[in-house]
């Protein structure tokens, strides 16, 4: 997952990060392992990466924005930007394309065109207001 979720071509305006999640909590992955993570120390983590320069966030995590009082939510209100995160999980091939589905075979129906995508970006605001959106 760490090599595929590298080659998502970044969307403007949005830092990336590329974690595990179970709509609640956190796994922070790299090359050879995954650790637990909560969201304050998610938050840390992300506001002292060299490459983040304060803006809004889009979580490569399964499920991250599933719930409305879950993970995605309470990041983007420690955090005081917009989060987006994906409302199902999040299967990515390894030429960096992606869809957002509830199960391998659904995930591999959208691949090959033979069904439409079910689930969704959600964009969390530090509010605590949601909204859908493409992308």
């Amino acid at each position: 997952m760490y090599e595929r979720t590298n080659k998502i071509k970044p969307i403007d305006g949005f830092s990336d990060y590329a974690l595990h999640s179970d709509g609640y909590s956190f796994d922070r992955f790299d090359e050879k392992a995954s650790q637990p993570v909560d969201v304050f120390t998610l938050a840390q983590w992300i506001r002292s990466d060299p490459t983040y320069d304060g803006g809004n966030v889009r979580l490569l995590a399964c499920r991250a924005g599933m719930y409305e009082d879950g993970a995605a939510n309470t990041l983007a209100e420690v955090l005081g930007v917009t989060v987006r995160a994906p409302d199902g999980d999040l299967y990515v091939n390894y030429a960096g394309e992606y869809n957002i589905a509830r199960s391998d075979s659904e995930a591999s129906d959208i691949f090959a065109g033979v069904k439409m995508q079910t689930c969704h970006w959600i964009d969390f605001a530090p509010d605590g207001t949601f909204r859908i959106v493409d992308g």
